[in-house]
């Protein structure tokens, strides 16, 4: 080690928690939503990131459902999977999820739990988060899936 301070180059990479005034931090402007206080939407968007980043087939995300659900875990996850295919394959882009313990949520997964929520007044917003693309089947596929979520719950 030496006393030599650091280059102004590796200085002006580095950010602190509070960043610059006036300056979101980078982190805060990337996840600008809290994660839900639902336990049921919690789980979802965890295991909704879980088959984006690891494939439809996760082990932790099916097992996640089996422990919140129970017995009746098959529909909601064939479902998920359906909308998380559907979405990878019909998007004209990329759409951004954050790591599945991150306790808040990018834009898009909190359009995306928006279109589960009410899959019927949400056609423009999915059809947004598609790019552009078609979103009557992306539609379809979330409003049975909300429909077994209510059904689950109850």
């Amino acid at each position: 080690m030496t006393d030599r301070p650091r280059p102004k180059s590796v200085q002006a990479n580095r950010s602190h928690a509070d960043g610059p005034k006036g300056h979101t931090p980078r982190h805060c402007r990337m996840l600008p939503h809290p994660a839900p206080a639902h336990e049921t939407t919690r789980m979802l968007l965890f295991a909704f990131r879980r088959m984006a980043q690891h494939g439809l087939r996760d082990a932790v995300a099916a097992e996640r459902m089996l422990g919140h659900f129970g017995a009746h875990f098959r529909a909601p996850l064939i479902l998920l999977r359906a909308f998380v295919l559907e979405l990878a394959q019909k998007g004209e882009r990329n759409i951004t999820i954050a790591h599945c313990c991150t306790p808040c949520m990018t834009a898009d997964e909190a359009a995306i739990l928006a279109v589960l929520d009410d899959p019927e007044t949400s056609a423009p917003q999915l059809t947004a988060l598609l790019g552009g693309a078609d979103a009557a089947h992306a539609q379809q596929i979330a409003e049975c899936l909300t429909h077994q979520l209510a059904g689950a719950r109850a």
